[in-house]
């Protein structure tokens, strides 16, 4: 909500935007990782894979994953621009720079902190939170699905949904992986050709 109201005031958009997308993170993981004496790996940032270091094969397959996730999320926002008319109070078109290389470094830090916040967000941490309940599993998909969905609802009903059909798919993803380097990779690279 904030960004529709703030995007026309450059000074204010990027105060607020460094401080959501950087220093709020780094704290909230600081003391989230101090008080519970989880570490990066916990949440899922590590080179392994069925129990063992792996790092060639999980590189084989971020870019797999990322191929798989970039045809999910193309068909659902196709479908989405098809079937819903309606755009968002916000896009981040409207704070992209003119200039092509300034352009090209805005699209990469809108896509690199994106990819690594909400999938440590909504991923790695909200599936450690999960691990108390009952039912962690069907709890976490039940929860990240619809939260991650909710963050993009800003950019109108059809990003909404393909948040959360990607959303779903990721959470899915991540039950199965225990690993976020592929979804980090994948998200980043859909955000980066969205904001190309």
């Amino acid at each position: 909500m904030v960004n529709s109201f703030i995007w026309h005031k450059p000074l204010l958009y990027w105060s607020f935007e460094l401080s959501y997308w950087v220093a709020l993170p780094i704290v909230v993981f600081a003391l989230a990782m101090q008080r519970t004496g989880l570490g990066f790996a916990d949440l899922g940032l590590h080179t392994t894979l069925g129990n063992r270091q792996q790092p060639w094969l999980l590189l084989l397959m971020c870019l797999l994953f990322s191929l798989v996730a970039y045809a999910v999320e193309g068909m659902t926002r196709g479908l989405a621009i098809e079937f819903i008319h309606s755009g968002g109070l916000f896009g981040y078109g409207q704070v992209m720079p003119a200039d092509p290389m300034l352009h090209r470094v805005v699209a990469i830090y809108f896509a690199l902190t994106a990819a690594i916040v909400e999938e440590l967000y909504f991923r790695g941490w909200l599936y450690r939170l999960c691990q108390r309940a009952g039912n962690p599993q069907l709890l976490f998909v039940s929860v990240s699905t619809p939260l991650f969905a909710l963050i993009h609802w800003e950019n109108g009903p059809g990003d909404t949904l393909v948040a959360a059909v990607v959303g779903l798919f990721f959470a899915l993803s991540y039950l199965e992986l225990k690993n976020l380097w592929p979804l980090i990779t994948a998200h980043f690279i859909i955000d980066l050709i969205n904001f190309s």
